[in-house]
């Protein structure tokens, strides 16, 4: 539990990240003003739509090859991260705009949050299956403690920035990495396994 708390904050940390600075991000950086912006800012969020709507059936056939519901799990987990980690890794790339027109860094975006969208199959789904009587109780918790850490991002990307004179390169290598933490916590230490189940098992071979 405490493993999928983890992975949950740092999603909220890096998608809020993201979310919340792409406008100052294309503003500052590209030099694209609101207006010419909105599409650029508007791609990103319909692409980790589409991908939802199709995560359902990438779950399912996967289980349907012989995954088990741990293992699915973990999978989708990591796809997802590792699918966001490495466009955020690439994006200080991009920042040339001479060179790089500014569609080239919304496809990163794109791919990036297009990732999320793996985690509704993933981590999101294993509060279904780390409980079978707290449910509520374990989902609540997750939820508050992921909202803390979203709260916190903007302070973080703030600091981060000022203190490297502006660039942004710190702060998409630093969610680029939590990313790649969060996959290897969740890979290593999760279970689907409901949590009073394991609880009974260990007072029995106590016993």
């Amino acid at each position: 539990i405490v493993a999928l708390y983890i992975v949950h904050m740092v999603y909220n940390l890096t998608t809020l990240s993201i979310n919340s600075w792409m406008p100052t991000y294309y503003a500052d950086v590209l030099g694209l003003s609101p207006d010419k912006a909105k599409l650029h800012l508007t791609l990103p969020h319909l692409a980790a739509l589409v991908l939802k709507l199709c995560v359902s059936r990438i779950a399912s056939a996967l289980r349907a090859s012989g995954f088990s519901m741990l293992s699915s799990r973990r999978l989708m987990c990591a796809i997802g991260f590792v699918a966001t980690a490495v466009p955020l890794m690439a994006l200080p790339l991009f920042e040339d705009v001479a060179r790089h027109p500014p569609w080239q860094t919304t496809v990163l975006f794109c791919l990036a949050l297009a990732g999320t969208g793996f985690h509704a199959e993933g981590f999101r789904a294993n509060y279904l299956d780390v409980t079978d009587k707290h449910v509520g109780l374990i989902s609540g918790m997750g939820n508050c403690l992921s909202s803390v850490a979203a709260m916190g991002a903007p302070l973080i990307v703030g600091a981060l920035v000022q203190s490297h004179d502006g660039q942004w390169g710190p702060v998409w290598r630093a969610a680029s990495g939590s990313c790649v933490v969060a996959a290897a916590i969740f890979g290593v230490f999760s279970s689907a396994t409901p949590v009073e189940d394991q609880m009974g098992a260990g007072r029995q071979k106590a016993a």
